[in-house]
C-alpha cells in the first residue's frame, strides 16, 4: 500500500512537471482528474489516468479559447481598417467636390477640444444648478428658524382659558 502511495506521487509529480506552460483548463483538468475521494488508491489511479485526460481535454479548451481571442483581435484590426478607409474615401469624395476637409490630426484635435468644452459647460450648468439648490436650502432653514421662533413665542405665552 505504501509503494502504491509513492508510485501514484512520482507519477503524479511526473504528470504535472509539464503543466507549468500549460493554459489554466489544462491544469485544472489535470488537477481534477486525482479528485474521487478514495484516499491513496485513488491519488495514484486519478494522477496515472485522470490527469492526462484532464490534460486532454483542458488543452482542447485552451485551445479553442486562443482560438477565438486571435479570431476577435484579427475582427478588430479588420473593422478598424474597414473604417479608416470609409473615412479616408469619404474625405476624398468631399474634396472632389472642393470642399475643404480638414486632415485626421486636426479633425481628431477638434473633436477634443469640442469634448472638453462640452465637459466645461456641462460643469458649469451643474455648479449652477448646486448653486441654486444651496440658496433654495438656504431659504428653506430660514423660515424654519422663523417657525420654530414662531412656535416657540407661541408655546410661551399663557394661555386664555
Amino acid at each position: 500500500m505504501k509503494n502504491t502511495f509513492i508510485i501514484g506521487v512520482l507519477l503524479l509529480f511526473v504528470f504535472l512537471a509539464g503543466c507549468e506552460d500549460l493554459g489554466m483548463n489544462t491544469r485544472q483538468g489535470m488537477a481534477v482528474g486525482h479528485e474521487n475521494g478514495r484516499g491513496t488508491e485513488a491519488f495514484a489511479i486519478g494522477g496515472g489516468a485522470g490527469a492526462p485526460a484532464g490534460q486532454a481535454i483542458g488543452g482542447a479548451q485552451d485551445q479553442r479559447r486562443a482560438e477565438q481571442i486571435a479570431y476577435e483581435r484579427h475582427l478588430a484590426a479588420e473593422r478598424a481598417q474597414s473604417d479608416y478607409a470609409r473615412a479616408e474615401a469619404e474625405r476624398a469624395r468631399l474634396m472632389s467636390y472642393g470642399y475643404n476637409v480638414d486632415a485626421p490630426e486636426v479633425l481628431a484635435a477638434r473633436q477634443r477640444a469640442e469634448a472638453l468644452e462640452s465637459q466645461v459647460v456641462q460643469f458649469k450648468q451643474e455648479q449652477a444648478e448646486a448653486e441654486a439648490r444651496a440658496r433654495e436650502i438656504e431659504a428653506y432653514r430660514a423660515r424654519e428658524d422663523r417657525a420654530a421662533q414662531e412656535l416657540e413665542a407661541l408655546r410661551s405665552q399663557p394661555s386664555r382659558d
